[in-house]
């Protein structure tokens, strides 16, 4: 048999239609014809599956079945929406999925199909503690609000990574205890809040598989890819100078997810005010190159790889961009710049200054 439950959890999972089932029970009372003839077409071919209502445990029920769990769930996963919606059936903090739309499948595609997917920065026993919280706001009147976004990383064929924030739809879900239930007080359930990283009290209070979650869930999928990486370029740029060091080389990683370009490059420059001069940072050796200065520690503004060209950069703080580097050397008096870049294999580029307090610190440099 082929199990449901993938990960320790305090739910024995029944993957169920019932909810479904119900209402189109409803339906086929209804006085509209085609709707009506529709609801009783699937429930007398559902007959044969009594677990459909039941709860299902093997899986490959599911797989042996798929377009009459497709056609059972035609309603929540519109065909017009399929190639637009990411988005499958799920069980809530679990990373099995099925049921997908194409957008979804098509995501999925390049590393393989997997019904797995694992969330960004939550580990297994964050998930239990997770699950546990359903109970207690289900059954203890507790209000806990699972505000931290969750999201899931993948890297498309192109290389580039893509983010998507979860969002998960519990409707169809249906917690009940069972004789392995503890029934706890309400100074348990504090210790619980006041104890949230201790796994172990966790389990204690709610022992693995005691309490049963039937149903099915809805995970969608939202691209966050720019914003995410965006985040993370902030917590990069909040590191102190050791981290830095260490964890510079991922901003080439962030560029690439922000503007979908596999091959951009990242470098960045210093500028030294007093003397005029353009440095690479202290770190850049091992970790973050700069296109500009190339092998070249230090370079004056005045030099001539830099001349007119960063006048604007400098005194205006404005960006240099360069859409077409063969094209740009036709036309600009800085040749020396352009076969510069040319002789690194740099096709196109943006120099961009970065400025804090309308001072100038450095320049960033997208090839």
């Amino acid at each position: 048999m082929k199990s449901i439950t993938l990960k320790e959890s305090p739910f024995k999972t029944l993957i169920s239609f019932h909810k479904l089932i119900e209402s189109l029970e409803e339906i086929a009372k209804s006085s509209v014809d085609y709707r009506s003839n529709y609801a009783k077409a699937l429930l007398k071919e559902i007959e044969a599956f009594p677990e459909f209502r039941d709860g299902i445990e093997d899986l490959s029920l599911i797989e042996n079945n798929e377009a009459l769990v497709r056609n059972l769930l035609a309603d929540l996963f519109p065909t017009a929406l399929t190639h637009n919606e990411i988005k499958a059936v799920a069980i809530p903090f679990q990373n099995l999925t099925f049921n997908y739309t194409e957008r979804f499948k098509k995501i999925l595609q390049h590393q393989g199909f997997s019904p797995e997917f694992s969330i960004r920065d939550v580990d297994d026993d964050q998930l239990y503690i997770m699950n546990c919280a359903l109970i207690l706001n289900e059954f203890y009147g507790q209000k806990i609000n699972f505000n931290k976004p969750l999201f899931f990383d993948i890297q498309d064929q192109n290389g580039i990574m893509n983010h998507y924030r979860i969002l998960y739809n519990a409707d169809f879900v249906e917690i009940i205890p069972t004789e392995k239930s503890l029934t706890l007080t309400q100074e348990e359930v504090h210790e619980l809040l006041d104890n949230y990283d201790n796994i172990d009290l966790w389990k204690a209070k709610f022992p693995k598989e005691s309490w049963i979650l039937k149903g099915f869930g809805i995970v969608s999928l939202y691209d966050a890819t720019t914003e995410s990486a965006i985040s993370n370029l902030k917590s990069n740029l909040l590191k102190s100078e050791i981290e830095k060091a260490e964890y510079v080389d991922e901003f080439e990683t962030i560029f690439r997810s922000v503007f979908r370009i596999p091959e951009l490059r990242v470098g960045f420059i210093l500028y030294n005010q007093e003397e005029n001069t353009f440095v690479k940072p202290p770190y850049s050796d091992e970790t973050l190159s700069s296109y500009l200065l190339f092998n070249e520690q230090e370079l004056s503004c005045s030099d001539s790889l830099f001349s007119c060209c960063f006048e604007e950069a400098i005194a205006e703080k404005k960006s240099l961009i360069i859409a077409d580097v063969d094209q740009y050397l036709l036309q600009t008096e800085n040749k020396a710049l352009c076969e510069h870049l040319l002789s690194q294999g740099i096709k196109s580029a943006v120099f961009s200054p970065v400025i804090k307090n309308n001072v100038l610190l450095g320049v960033i440099e997208l090839v």
